[in-house]
């Protein structure tokens, strides 16, 4: 993948996540955290394959890998938000 298959991946990503959470920053702001996102993974997962770091095997290209692979550190990341909302909540009451 070259660094315009990154740029567009982001933008992609920005629009979705535009898409699904139409608040905060206007679009400008949500497209470059996406282009940089993308940038470092794909930055990233060039140095892991090419150092021999991470194995890419066929079981993770299946639709099922991809599904776990995507699926499982949103899950993990929104269990963390609750966690923090309930643990700020508990601990500033006034």
């Amino acid at each position: 993948m070259t660094i315009l298959t990154w740029v567009i991946v982001g933008l992609l990503a920005a629009a979705i996540a535009k898409a699904y959470y139409p608040g905060g920053g206007g679009f400008r702001s949500t497209a470059i955290w996406g282009i940089t996102g993308a940038l470092a993974g794909g930055l990233a997962a060039i140095y892991l394959i090419s150092n021999g770091s991470l194995p890419i095997t066929l079981s993770l290209l299946t639709a099922r890998g991809i599904i776990v692979g995507s699926i499982l550190p949103a899950v993990v990341c929104g269990f963390i938000a609750i966690v923090a909302f309930f643990v700020r909540n508990t601990f500033n009451q006034t």
